[in-house]
């Protein structure tokens, strides 16, 4: 009775956790930031929900000997000593702005209620200055040049300086570029406990995979294959570099074929015609053609070469990789899903129409959009950019195959629907682990850019949202309604609405810090 007390608790709990945040972003677009801080992220009702999550899940997982499979316990304490950082962090920290101007030495800033706290230091503005792109008008960097006790210390974006417990952050400048305004930070336990967190998250999300009898290994298993783990080395991004010569060719044939017209109609087209073929032969329990395969991987590899030649120009030109703009965004979640198809086409051979469709349809989005190359905001110049959106993205891609993959289970035979649910099983746990990576790799590099890893931005929180909701589908040995074939499958069609909202619904309505054009 205890244990069905803890999970209902727990899983109510974080119902009502989703739905306050959902409510929140929405609310916070008419009644603004504060007010949504107020009756939503900082009430304690909404704090109390998290506490109740955290302790109850956990009691359920003891309950059920959870400790038995190390890996899994761990993520659920690593989650739920994050909660406890972000406790401390909400309770202890202190930030507020420090006003510099040229030649002036201060020793106090003013917090975020107005008032005014002293700091352990002096610290004088030499001078400010903007750096800018190479030829352009265009700021890739803030820099401070200060001194803190009579030592030098330069402070730009996504460089900051750590001074005896404080941080602190280039946030702004004077119009006549005498004066600098830093964020300043203190928050000496709660960072520690959520990085802690983090690590241990990390480590566990990888042990999982080598961990026996779990969910994924039950669905690998039952497909008898193994699944394809893709891996992508990155480059970061080389804003400062300049400009290469001969650039000018390559960008006139970057501008000739950068709009995807012809290619997303062809792959829309066949994805959804595969689809439909692929459903008529498994409902009459037949294999689609291999010769229909390969030539379907052949036109995979075309559709690959002309994105992977589109976003090396683009890459080339700017100087930046495919990791900001909405443009940049789409082509590489087509880029990935091509390279998901030709990678387990054999092995999961409904992966192909697919991933036609869900490259074609962001080919869609992409022709719709500016792909005019413009230069990052200094927010962005950061190796983190490339591993944060990459992982989001790879996630994001997943969730949309996992839902397409859904819609074919609801067409299909009960017994072909229950091998379609073990092959989106496989997919999701990669696909959950990924959208947790990058939703924490993002809350690091806001916490080194501007000094805050959580604000309650509206994509920060319909991306939490994405992966919470997400999280529940992997829990079928527990919630007993979603683990039967169609409920499933219904489940995961409806949640790729969280993927949309975040990241359509939030740059076209919401708005928000996350918001960058492009």
């Amino acid at each position: 009775m205890r244990q069905r007390s803890f999970k209902f608790i727990s899983f109510s709990a974080l119902a009502a956790v989703v739905v306050m945040m959902m409510a929140a972003t929405f609310v916070e677009k008419f009644k603004g930031t504060d007010f949504a801080l107020r009756y939503f992220y900082h009430n304690p009702v909404f704090i109390a929900l998290w506490a109740v999550t955290a302790i109850c899940s956990l009691a359920y997982l003891f309950s059920v000997k959870t400790w038995k499979a190390p890996a899994t316990m761990g993520i659920h304490i690593a989650l739920s000593l994050m909660l406890v950082g972000a406790l401390v962090t909400h309770l202890t920290a202190r930030t507020g702005v420090l006003h510099l101007r040229a030649g002036e030495t201060v020793s106090s800033y003013e917090d975020d209620s107005g008032g005014t706290m002293d700091l352990p230091f002096d610290i004088t503005l030499d001078e400010f200055a903007i750096e800018y792109y190479p030829g352009t008008h265009a700021p890739s960097d803030f820099r401070s040049e200060v001194r803190v006790d009579g030592e030098a210390c330069t402070i730009s974006m996504n460089n900051i300086a750590k001074i005896s417990g404080y941080r602190l952050y280039q946030a702004d400048y004077d119009e006549d570029l005498q004066g600098s305004i830093l964020a300043v930070s203190h928050d000496p336990w709660g960072n520690g406990i959520t990085y802690a967190g983090y690590l241990l998250l990390a480590l566990c999300m990888i042990g999982f995979f080598f961990q026996k009898d779990t969910a994924f290994r039950r669905a690998l298993k039952r497909l008898s294959t193994a699944l394809v783990l893709l891996a992508a080395f990155l480059l970061p991004g080389t804003a400062h570099a300049a400009t290469p010569d001969g650039v000018s060719s390559v960008q006139q044939i970057y501008d000739s074929i950068a709009r995807p017209m012809v290619p997303f109609m062809v792959s829309l087209t066949l994805g959804i015609c595969l689809f439909i073929f692929s459903c008529i032969m498994m409902t009459q329990e037949k294999k689609v053609p291999k010769g229909l395969q390969n030539a379907c991987a052949v036109l995979a590899g075309v559709l690959l070469l002309y994105l992977t030649l589109v976003i090396a120009l683009r890459w080339v030109v700017s100087g930046n990789g495919p990791f900001a703009g909405s443009y940049s965004v789409m082509m590489l979640t087509a880029w990935l899903s091509c390279v998901m198809m030709l990678a387990l086409y054999r092995k999961f051979p409904l992966i192909q129409p697919l991933g036609f469709i869900l490259a074609g349809f962001t080919m869609l989005i992409a022709s719709r959009s500016n792909p005019t190359i413009t230069n990052l905001m200094p927010v962005l110049n950061s190796p983190l950019l490339s591993i944060h959106v990459l992982s989001m993205m790879m996630s994001y891609t997943l969730f949309g195959l996992v839902a397409l993959n859904g819609v074919m289970g609801l067409l299909v035979p009960e017994k072909i629907s229950a091998t379609l649910k073990d092959v989106s099983t496989v997919i999701l746990y990669p696909a959950v682990f990924l959208i947790t990576f990058g939703t924490f790799i993002g809350a690091v590099w806001a916490n080194i850019s501007w000094g805050n890893y959580w604000a309650w931005d509206p994509k920060e929180t319909w991306a939490l949202v994405t992966l919470l909701v997400y999280s529940v589908a992997l829990h079928g040995d527990s919630l007993k309604i979603i683990s039967k074939p169609r409920n499933f499958h219904i489940y995961t069609i409806l949640a790729i609405l969280t993927v949309l909202i975040t990241y359509f619904g939030v740059n076209l309505v919401l708005g928000g810090m996350h918001s960058y054009g492009g």
